[in-house]
Protein backbone atom coordinates (compact mmCIF):
# COMPACT_ATOMS: atom_id res chain seq x y z
CA UNK A 1 0.00 0.00 0.00
CA UNK A 2 1.07 3.46 -0.41
CA UNK A 3 2.11 5.63 2.17
CA UNK A 4 1.91 9.67 2.06
CA UNK A 5 5.35 10.29 1.14
CA UNK A 6 4.37 7.95 -2.21
CA UNK A 7 1.10 10.93 -2.78
CA UNK A 8 3.59 13.98 -2.28
CA UNK A 9 6.20 12.48 -4.49
CA UNK A 10 3.24 12.04 -7.67
CA UNK A 11 2.13 15.67 -6.44
CA UNK A 12 5.97 16.84 -7.20
CA UNK A 13 5.66 15.17 -10.09
CA UNK A 14 2.20 16.54 -11.26
CA UNK A 15 3.29 20.05 -10.72
CA UNK A 16 6.51 19.51 -13.00
CA UNK A 17 9.59 19.80 -10.31
CA UNK A 18 10.17 16.15 -10.50
CA UNK A 19 10.55 14.21 -13.47
CA UNK A 20 8.92 10.11 -13.49
CA UNK A 21 11.10 8.32 -10.56
CA UNK A 22 13.17 10.78 -9.90
CA UNK A 23 13.42 10.58 -5.68
CA UNK A 24 12.20 14.08 -3.61
CA UNK A 25 14.97 15.50 -1.10
CA UNK A 26 14.63 15.05 2.43
CA UNK A 27 13.45 19.04 2.15
CA UNK A 28 11.31 18.65 -0.77
CA UNK A 29 9.69 15.27 1.44
CA UNK A 30 8.95 17.34 4.67
CA UNK A 31 8.04 21.07 2.69
CA UNK A 32 5.48 18.71 0.90
CA UNK A 33 4.46 17.11 4.25
CA UNK A 34 4.07 20.68 5.64
CA UNK A 35 1.87 21.39 2.50
CA UNK A 36 -0.28 18.29 2.79
CA UNK A 37 -1.10 18.64 6.30
CA UNK A 38 -1.92 22.48 5.97
CA UNK A 39 -4.51 22.05 3.34
CA UNK A 40 -6.39 18.98 4.85
CA UNK A 41 -6.37 21.51 8.17
CA UNK A 42 -7.77 24.09 5.84
CA UNK A 43 -10.42 21.58 4.16
CA UNK A 44 -11.88 20.59 7.42
CA UNK A 45 -12.23 23.97 8.72
CA UNK A 46 -14.38 24.74 5.63
CA UNK A 47 -16.05 21.22 6.41
CA UNK A 48 -14.58 19.56 3.00
CA UNK A 49 -13.89 16.47 5.71
CA UNK A 50 -11.52 13.50 4.02
CA UNK A 51 -12.61 10.22 5.50
CA UNK A 52 -10.16 7.15 6.11
CA UNK A 53 -11.64 3.16 6.52
CA UNK A 54 -9.27 2.37 9.74
CA UNK A 55 -8.67 -1.66 10.27
CA UNK A 56 -8.38 -1.88 14.29
CA UNK A 57 -8.00 -5.46 15.78
CA UNK A 58 -7.55 -6.79 19.41
CA UNK A 59 -7.65 -9.44 21.48
CA UNK A 60 -11.21 -11.15 22.63
CA UNK A 61 -11.68 -11.37 25.93
CA UNK A 62 -13.61 -14.26 27.52
CA UNK A 63 -16.83 -13.73 29.00
CA UNK A 64 -16.64 -9.98 27.72
CA UNK A 65 -19.49 -8.63 26.33
CA UNK A 66 -18.32 -4.74 25.84
CA UNK A 67 -15.75 -3.32 24.23
CA UNK A 68 -14.94 0.86 24.75
CA UNK A 69 -13.41 2.42 21.34
CA UNK A 70 -12.02 5.86 22.06
CA UNK A 71 -9.46 8.07 24.41
CA UNK A 72 -7.87 4.96 26.22
CA UNK A 73 -10.42 2.50 25.46
CA UNK A 74 -9.92 -1.21 24.76
CA UNK A 75 -9.51 0.08 21.26
CA UNK A 76 -7.49 3.07 22.31
CA UNK A 77 -7.74 5.64 19.41
CA UNK A 78 -7.58 9.78 19.59
CA UNK A 79 -11.48 10.33 18.45
CA UNK A 80 -13.82 7.92 18.79
CA UNK A 81 -15.35 7.12 15.20
CA UNK A 82 -18.77 8.13 14.41
CA UNK A 83 -19.82 4.89 12.58
CA UNK A 84 -18.56 1.51 12.37
CA UNK A 85 -18.63 -0.01 8.97
CA UNK A 86 -17.93 -3.62 9.98
CA UNK A 87 -17.17 -5.84 12.22
CA UNK A 88 -15.49 -9.82 12.72
CA UNK A 89 -14.54 -12.43 14.53
CA UNK A 90 -11.33 -13.95 13.93
CA UNK A 91 -10.59 -17.33 14.92
CA UNK A 92 -7.43 -18.06 16.14
CA UNK A 93 -8.34 -22.20 16.77
CA UNK A 94 -7.67 -23.49 13.20
CA UNK A 95 -4.86 -22.85 10.88
CA UNK A 96 -5.18 -21.08 8.37
CA UNK A 97 -7.36 -18.40 10.84
CA UNK A 98 -10.85 -17.35 9.87
CA UNK A 99 -12.55 -14.52 9.81
CA UNK A 100 -16.14 -14.64 10.95
CA UNK A 101 -19.14 -12.11 10.86
CA UNK A 102 -20.30 -9.71 13.75
CA UNK A 103 -24.02 -8.36 12.24
CA UNK A 104 -24.06 -4.53 13.15
CA UNK A 105 -27.21 -3.93 14.06
CA UNK A 106 -29.36 -1.29 15.26
CA UNK A 107 -30.49 0.62 18.43
CA UNK A 108 -34.07 -0.87 18.59
CA UNK A 109 -32.50 -4.07 17.60
CA UNK A 110 -30.34 -4.14 19.87
CA UNK A 111 -33.13 -3.33 22.46
CA UNK A 112 -35.00 -5.93 21.32
CA UNK A 113 -32.68 -8.42 22.22
CA UNK A 114 -34.31 -9.55 25.80
CA UNK A 115 -31.27 -12.21 27.17
CA UNK A 116 -28.34 -9.83 26.78
CA UNK A 117 -26.28 -11.96 29.41
CA UNK A 118 -26.59 -15.28 27.23
CA UNK A 119 -23.19 -16.32 26.09
CA UNK A 120 -21.88 -18.37 23.42
CA UNK A 121 -18.81 -19.67 21.73
CA UNK A 122 -18.98 -16.94 19.53
CA UNK A 123 -20.54 -13.10 18.93
CA UNK A 124 -22.96 -13.09 15.99
CA UNK A 125 -24.50 -9.41 16.43
CA UNK A 126 -22.75 -6.38 17.76
CA UNK A 127 -24.77 -2.92 18.49
CA UNK A 128 -21.77 0.26 18.34
CA UNK A 129 -23.70 3.09 20.91
CA UNK A 130 -21.98 6.12 19.69
CA UNK A 131 -21.66 7.44 23.13
CA UNK A 132 -18.88 10.42 23.14
CA UNK A 133 -16.00 10.55 23.87
CA UNK A 134 -15.83 6.96 24.68
CA UNK A 135 -17.83 4.57 22.99
CA UNK A 136 -18.96 0.86 22.70
CA UNK A 137 -19.33 -2.34 20.77
CA UNK A 138 -21.43 -4.63 22.50
CA UNK A 139 -21.36 -8.19 21.48
CA UNK A 140 -23.91 -11.19 21.85
CA UNK A 141 -24.08 -13.85 22.61
CA UNK A 142 -21.20 -13.10 24.85
CA UNK A 143 -18.09 -15.24 23.55
CA UNK A 144 -17.07 -17.21 26.38
CA UNK A 145 -13.33 -18.99 25.95
CA UNK A 146 -12.71 -18.64 22.13
CA UNK A 147 -9.60 -18.03 21.54
CA UNK A 148 -9.20 -14.92 18.87
CA UNK A 149 -9.63 -11.27 17.77
CA UNK A 150 -12.13 -8.60 17.34
CA UNK A 151 -11.84 -7.22 14.29
CA UNK A 152 -13.45 -3.61 13.01
CA UNK A 153 -13.47 -1.13 10.01
CA UNK A 154 -14.29 2.26 11.65
CA UNK A 155 -14.82 5.37 9.81
CA UNK A 156 -12.60 8.14 10.81
CA UNK A 157 -12.56 12.12 9.83
CA UNK A 158 -9.00 12.20 8.35
CA UNK A 159 -6.27 14.93 10.17
CA UNK A 160 -2.93 16.49 9.84
CA UNK A 161 -1.04 14.15 12.37
CA UNK A 162 0.31 11.79 9.76
CA UNK A 163 4.04 11.87 9.32
CA UNK A 164 5.38 10.46 5.71
CA UNK A 165 5.77 7.12 6.21
CA UNK A 166 2.28 5.98 7.28
CA UNK A 167 0.09 3.94 5.33
CA UNK A 168 -2.89 5.88 3.05
CA UNK A 169 -6.17 4.13 3.60
CA UNK A 170 -8.68 5.88 1.55
CA UNK A 171 -10.79 6.20 -1.29
CA UNK A 172 -9.00 6.85 -4.79
CA UNK A 173 -11.20 9.70 -5.38
CA UNK A 174 -9.73 11.34 -2.14
CA UNK A 175 -6.05 10.21 -3.62
CA UNK A 176 -6.91 12.02 -6.34
CA UNK A 177 -8.40 14.71 -4.90
CA UNK A 178 -5.40 15.21 -2.81
CA UNK A 179 -2.65 14.42 -5.30
CA UNK A 180 -4.16 17.23 -7.61
CA UNK A 181 -4.63 19.86 -5.51
CA UNK A 182 -0.83 19.44 -3.33
CA UNK A 183 0.40 19.60 -7.26
CA UNK A 184 -1.17 22.92 -7.58
CA UNK A 185 -0.21 23.75 -3.77
CA UNK A 186 3.65 22.91 -4.18
CA UNK A 187 3.54 24.83 -7.74
CA UNK A 188 2.55 27.50 -6.53
CA UNK A 189 5.13 27.24 -3.34
CA UNK A 190 7.73 27.04 -5.73
CA UNK A 191 6.78 29.85 -8.27
CA UNK A 192 5.88 27.36 -11.22
CA UNK A 193 2.61 27.74 -13.00
CA UNK A 194 1.29 24.07 -13.14
CA UNK A 195 -0.29 22.50 -16.48
CA UNK A 196 -4.04 23.58 -16.97
CA UNK A 197 -4.57 19.78 -17.01
CA UNK A 198 -3.55 19.51 -13.84
CA UNK A 199 -5.54 22.70 -12.36
CA UNK A 200 -8.47 20.98 -14.30
CA UNK A 201 -8.03 17.82 -12.62
CA UNK A 202 -8.01 19.50 -9.46
CA UNK A 203 -11.07 21.48 -9.58
CA UNK A 204 -12.88 17.95 -10.38
CA UNK A 205 -11.75 16.02 -7.96
CA UNK A 206 -12.36 18.37 -5.40
CA UNK A 207 -16.25 18.56 -6.89
CA UNK A 208 -16.29 15.08 -6.68
CA UNK A 209 -14.98 15.49 -2.99
CA UNK A 210 -17.81 17.78 -1.95
CA UNK A 211 -20.20 15.50 -3.37
CA UNK A 212 -18.91 12.49 -1.70
CA UNK A 213 -18.86 14.16 1.58
CA UNK A 214 -22.22 16.06 1.40
CA UNK A 215 -23.74 11.64 1.04
CA UNK A 216 -21.17 10.58 3.37
CA UNK A 217 -22.90 12.91 5.60
CA UNK A 218 -26.02 12.14 5.04
CA UNK A 219 -25.15 8.15 5.27
CA UNK A 220 -23.75 8.40 8.71
CA UNK A 221 -26.50 10.78 10.09
CA UNK A 222 -25.96 12.31 13.36
CA UNK A 223 -24.37 11.43 16.33
CA UNK A 224 -27.79 11.31 18.73
CA UNK A 225 -25.87 9.41 21.32
CA UNK A 226 -23.27 11.97 21.33
CA UNK A 227 -25.93 15.04 21.87
CA UNK A 228 -27.21 13.93 25.05
CA UNK A 229 -29.85 16.11 26.55
CA UNK A 230 -28.51 19.10 24.60
CA UNK A 231 -30.76 20.77 22.24
CA UNK A 232 -29.35 20.93 18.72
CA UNK A 233 -27.89 18.27 16.47
CA UNK A 234 -24.39 16.57 16.88
CA UNK A 235 -22.66 16.74 13.50
CA UNK A 236 -20.55 13.60 12.57
CA UNK A 237 -17.73 15.70 10.55
CA UNK A 238 -16.24 17.30 13.53
CA UNK A 239 -17.95 16.10 16.57
CA UNK A 240 -19.65 19.27 17.64
CA UNK A 241 -22.87 20.55 18.79
CA UNK A 242 -24.56 22.35 16.04
CA UNK A 243 -26.36 25.10 17.63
Amino acid sequence: MSTYLDLITNAYVLSGIKGEGETLTPEQAQAGLYALQEMIDAWNADNLNLYTLDILMIPIVSNQQDYTIGPAGDFNVTTRPANLEAAWFRQLTVTPFVDLPIYLISQNDWGNVTSKGITGNLAQYGYYDQNYPLATLHLWPIPNGASGNLIIHATQQMNSSFLLTDTVNMAPAYRGAIRFNLARLIAAENGIEPLMTVVQQAVNYKRLLENNNGAMVQRMSYDAGAMGSQAGRWMVQSDTLRT
